[in-house]
């Protein structure tokens, strides 16, 4: 009996990486797709076959058009934001051949645009860092008065073009004015930006580092 194969999209990353590692140690053929043959995670001896193309945009529907006339029905596991929303978008075309789980449209909207989530978790009375949108450069002068560095920023929705200009899903601030220094080119990458308090960790325990050795 031959086993459904299961698409890995976006093999070139760590999260891609290890769900073809994770699929081809139960035995399932696993087939990736990668923006980046280049990238180490795309050197990998687990899949049957490594097929360079986009993940990002509807070039990613003419890959799987291939491999759905040379494999038939596969299992789809997107591993990153940019191939779920291209999925979740052309969800009616891809079932014919392909088997994936996605929420609805509204709710992923929830979770992967921050604002939208981070709204839903302050109306909810859940704790999170204090947090800004800042739409403008004056709204700065109210993240200076309201808090203190470090600072986190990150995009609303993180997108190909926020990665190939920051270069970092996240950055980390000093100052308000490396915020200032840098806030047109994020806004320019993101569309909508947000600030938030830095929340540090605790380091662990002696007794606790060495159950982790």
């Amino acid at each position: 009996m031959v086993k459904t194969p299961a698409v890995v999209i976006k093999l070139d990353s760590i999260t891609g990486l290890q769900t073809a590692r994770i699929l081809s140690g139960y035995g399932i053929p696993v087939i990736g797709i990668v923006d980046d043959p280049s990238h180490f995670c795309s050197r990998t001896s687990c899949c049957e076959e490594i097929i360079v193309g986009s993940t990002t945009d509807d070039g990613l529907l003419e890959t799987l058009s291939v491999i759905a006339g040379k494999w038939g029905v596969s299992a789809l596991f997107p591993c990153s934001d940019e191939s779920v929303r291209v999925i979740s978008r052309n969800r009616e075309r891809l079932t014919e051949h392909f088997r994936f789980v996605l929420p609805d449209e509204d709710v992923l909207d929830l979770f992967m645009n921050k604002v939208n989530f981070y709204k839903y978790a302050r109306d909810g009375g859940f704790t999170i860092p204090s947090t800004f949108f800042p739409a403008r450069r004056e709204d700065i002068d109210e993240i200076a008065e309201k808090l203190r560095p470090p600072y986190i920023v990150k995009p609303a929705v993180k997108t190909k073009r926020w990665i190939d200009r920051v270069q970092k899903k996240v950055l980390k601030l000093g100052s308000i004015e490396e915020l200032r220094g840098i806030y047109d080119d994020c806004l320019g990458a993101a569309g909508v930006i947000i600030v938030q308090e830095r929340i540090g960790g605790r380091r662990l325990l002696p007794p606790l580092q060495h159950l982790l050795l």
